[in-house]
């Protein structure tokens, strides 16, 4: 089945087109929740994206971190893949979805500003083993032995004071 997209000029803003999609490709990145914007190829791509660039993102000035949510965008866009909602705000579980008339979905692109918005959230959050992850300081002995405890708190004696290096949570 070949792509159907309409373009249209928007009233307030005559230089950009929305477009509208009936058929999705598999470079495609589903904006919203659900089972299709789980496991679409193209969001597992962009996720890998997001994954790949969290630390360079963490580490750099706000201007720079635009930047690599650009090329991200980029990068997807430069595969056809294009940023997708549905058109009538509904959760898709499946590509070749009906609306409630038995039409095909309606799919439209969000553009690049608001793409921009979202790979930058995307990049801020925290993956799931870091939102579990205890804030605690980890006592490592220079003899080798080292001391993991849940609750934070070593005694005294479990360690010579001479001996011990404090790491904290960002150089484990």
């Amino acid at each position: 089945m070949t792509d159907k997209v309409i373009k249209m000029k928007t009233e307030r803003n005559s230089h950009e087109d929305i477009t509208w999609v009936v058929t999705l490709n598999q470079n495609d990145v589903i904006c919203g929740r659900g089972t299709l914007a789980l496991k679409h190829p193209g969001n597992i791509a962009f996720r890998k994206f997001v994954r790949e660039n969290k630390v360079l993102y963490a580490t750099r000035v706000r201007h720079e971190r635009n930047e690599i949510s650009k090329r991200i965008i980029a990068s997807i866009r430069n595969l056809n893949g294009r940023f997708l909602v549905r058109e009538d705000g509904l959760t898709s579980s499946f590509a070749d979805e009906k609306d409630v008339n038995g039409n095909p979905v309606i799919w439209r692109d969000i553009g690049d500003k608001k793409a921009t918005e979202k790979t930058s959230q995307a990049l801020r959050e925290k993956s799931y083993k870091n939102k579990r992850a205890p804030k605690r300081d980890v006592f490592v002995v220079v003899n080798h032995t080292a001391i993991f405890n849940p609750v934070g708190i070593v005694h005294q004696s479990w360690i010579m004071p001479q001996t011990q290096v404090r790491f904290s949570p960002a150089q484990t």
